[in-house]
This record gives structure tokens, sequence and C-alpha cells, in this order.
């Protein structure tokens, strides 16, 4: 049964190509060897368009794009990381849309959609491979009290597509599953301790990522799931900000 779609860049720099995607894109990867990165990708759709050939699109050529939900927002997020575009945002009638260049003389289309999917994956699915990644901690409140600014330097979080950890300095503090749930109007996360005395005990809580920044608020352990991101004395949530690193 086929459970993805690899999409290929042939580049004449490819080197380049690759830090372009990993840095200005921010997209997380694994590393295969030989300077090979292999990218893990956000939500994914495919369509068939008809050919045109006097627009230079004959039968039988692919094409890759990219899509976001506020473009306006996302070319100036882009070109804050250097991202150079070749054109102003135009109305295709499919969405809004423009052009990014990429090393090795890529053009590409970056677009808002005007459409809804109705598929189960498209009604607001976030997939967890968006949040995957290396974090570094900005800030975190536990009960309404600030963290102290010596614990939250040492506090990181690690994520793939299903794991959750949490570690201070050497010392990890939680290492569980996590699941996310981004068709609500306050995205869901829920994670889990596999073993131990917590085990199968489920912190409930909302999350939202703004590009680098991923902003969570969760209850403790089988407590209700927080309706905001605060945390108020006597609550039993915890607040925490971060910033991808890697």
């Amino acid at each position: 049964m086929i459970r993805g779609v690899h999409t290929m860049f042939y580049s004449s720099e490819p080197g380049k190509l690759r830090a372009f995607i990993r840095d200005k894109l921010g997209f997380p990867h694994t590393d295969v060897g030989e300077g090979w990165l292999i990218f893990d990708l956000p939500d994914a759709e495919m369509g068939c368009h008809p050919a045109e050939p006097e627009e230079g699109q004959r039968s039988g050529t692919p094409h890759i794009s990219f899509y976001c939900d506020d473009l306006k927002k996302t070319v100036a997020e882009l070109k804050s990381r250097g991202v150079e575009f070749t054109d102003g945002i135009t109305d295709a009638g499919y969405g809004l849309i423009t052009h990014f260049k990429m090393p090795g003389d890529f053009q590409v289309q970056l677009y808002q959609p005007r459409y809804k999917r109705t598929s189960k994956a498209g009604q607001g699915h976030e997939r967890a491979d968006m949040l995957a990644g290396m974090w570094s901690c900005v800030s975190g409140v536990n009960d309404g009290k600030p963290l102290p600014a010596d614990i939250v330097k040492q506090l990181r979080l690690t994520l793939t597509h299903d794991r959750y950890k949490t570690e201070k300095g050497d010392t990890v503090l939680f290492d569980g599953i996590y699941k996310i749930n981004a068709g609500k109007e306050l995205k869901h996360i829920d994670i889990t301790a596999p073993e131990g005395e917590q085990a199968g005990k489920t912190s409930k809580g909302i999350y939202d990522l703004e590009g680098d920044t991923l902003r969570m608020c969760y209850a403790v352990a089988d407590k209700d799931r927080p309706k905001d991101f605060e945390s108020k004395p006597g609550s039993a949530a915890t607040l925490v900000i971060w910033k991808r690193s890697k």
C-alpha cells in the first residue's frame, strides 16, 4: 500500500539546494550519509492538470509547488530568511500565487489555495512531521509561576512524528509519545507516558506553531485540557514557548 510521496529536485548545486531547504525553508531532515539529506515534508496533496504545450507544460511534465495558509505572511517570513522572490503576489483563480528562487536555477511556485479539501486528511490536518525537530526553551510558566531563567536555558524538546522527549541538560525528564489534532479551533496535543509510574496516563494540551516558534499549554495527567494559552495559579497547567533549533 502506498503510504507517501517522494519528490525530487535535480540541481546543478545539490549542496546549496539542500542547505536552502534545511535553513531557509526550515524542513526537518534525515542525514543518510555523504551529504545526502532526505527532508520530511509537511502536508501534501496531488493534482492532475490538463497539458498546456503552448505554456511549456507538455503531457508527461511533473510539477512541484509549495502552499501555505497566509501567503503575505509566509512571503514576509521567507524574505526575512534571505529567500529571493521573482515576482509579486497575483491572483491565479484557484488561489494567490508567487514564485521564489532555489539554488540550481529553480523558480518554485508558492501559493495560498482558495479551495478547501474535504477528505479526512485535509480537514484542518497538520502532520506531526511539521513539529519534528529539536527545540530550545524560550520561557515557561508552571501553575502560575515562571520557570527560573537558569532552568529555561537548559530545557530542550525533541519531537519526531510520534515521540516526545524533554531534557534538562543531560537529564531526560520525559520520554513518551504524542499525537495531535489540528482540526480544532485550538489545536490539540495529547502526550502519553508509555512506561514508569505514569504509564498510560495522558496530559492533554493545546499548541500553536508559528514559523519557528511552538507554543504549548498542557495540564497535568488526566486533568481537563486548557482552554487558552495561560497558566494561572492553581490551574495545574504549564505554558511553554519553544524555538526551533534544528
